[in-house]
């Protein structure tokens, strides 16, 4: 994922949090929630005046 996108959506010290890494399974599983959640967030913003 793109850290900048992350900036836009919660600000620069987002990106400082470590997260805890995870297992591939649980990566597989959050990553489609993940990307639907950015793209519905921006397509949000994007409709917004």
């Amino acid at each position: 994922m793109d850290p900048s996108l992350l900036e836009q959506f919660l600000g620069p010290s987002s990106t400082q949090l470590q997260l805890p890494p995870l297992t591939e399974d649980e990566n597989d599983e959050l990553h489609p929630l993940l990307n639907n959640g950015f793209q519905r967030l921006s397509h949000a913003r994007k409709s917004l005046p």
